[in-house]
């Protein structure tokens, strides 16, 4: 059951005031349109339910007073201005439902909220790892390219080294007129000799394969 507070106000007609003092005399009217408007509010209120009257009490008033303000015209010589709902008395059960309602509501805001909260987070850390992996990335590409760099340096050295030496040799051999096999032993006693350094000796007429150190002994 809804219990309603209802308060509206009416205007007389001004061409029907003589009608409405006929009809009702000089206060009659005031029980008149009093037991009339509760009969038709009643009989209007039964088109809504609890849950209407609780969200949409505005538009229901609008009804209600158009209702009225077409009875009033047509029956009691007057107007119907404005009507408010006051207040509106719901059943306990409804009230209980409602509030279990709302709660249930804010639950499932502040779940979205959260839930918008950790996209945001997750979002964040997944722009950071992203930034830090590509950082590792490029840092790995730039050792790799340094390393390659120098391996490459190295090896440009080392050619330019042995065309260095074997053009070295080739002048040798024209200048001193050495056969392919004389070159070859010029070669190994140059090696030799840069081996140590600190000896002075001129091996000449001596085998590859007799050499000795100074301070060695073989077999002659």
């Amino acid at each position: 059951q809804v219990v309603l507070e209802i308060s509206f106000q009416y205007q007389f007609l001004i061409e029907e005031l003589h009608a409405l003092y006929e009809d009702y005399g000089a206060d009659g009217y005031m029980q008149v349109y009093f037991d009339v408007a509760s009969h038709l509010i009643a009989e209007a209120a039964t088109e809504y339910s609890a849950y209407q009257f609780f969200s949409s009490k505005e538009a229901i008033a609008i009804k209600m007073a158009a209702k009225l303000d077409e009875y009033f015209k047509a029956h009691l010589h007057a107007t119907i201005i404005s009507l408010q709902i006051q207040s509106s008395q719901l059943p306990d059960s409804f009230n209980t439902a409602i509030t279990d309602t709302m709660t249930q509501r804010q639950n499932i805001t502040n779940a979205q909220k959260y839930l918008e909260q950790m996209t945001v987070q997750l979002g964040t850390e997944v722009i950071v790892a992203e930034k830090q992996r590509n950082a590792t990335i490029l840092t790995a590409a730039g050792q790799a390219q340094s390393t390659l760099l120098a391996a490459e340096a190295a090896a440009v050295v080392a050619m330019q080294n042995g065309e260095s030496e074997s053009s070295a040799y080739l002048n040798a051999k024209h200048t001193l007129g050495l056969s392919t096999s004389e070159l070859l032993r010029y070669v190994w006693y140059d090696q030799i000799e840069g081996q140590s350094s600190d000896s002075a000796q001129v091996l000449v007429g001596v085998s590859p394969s007799t050499y000795l150190a100074p301070g060695q002994t073989g077999s002659p």
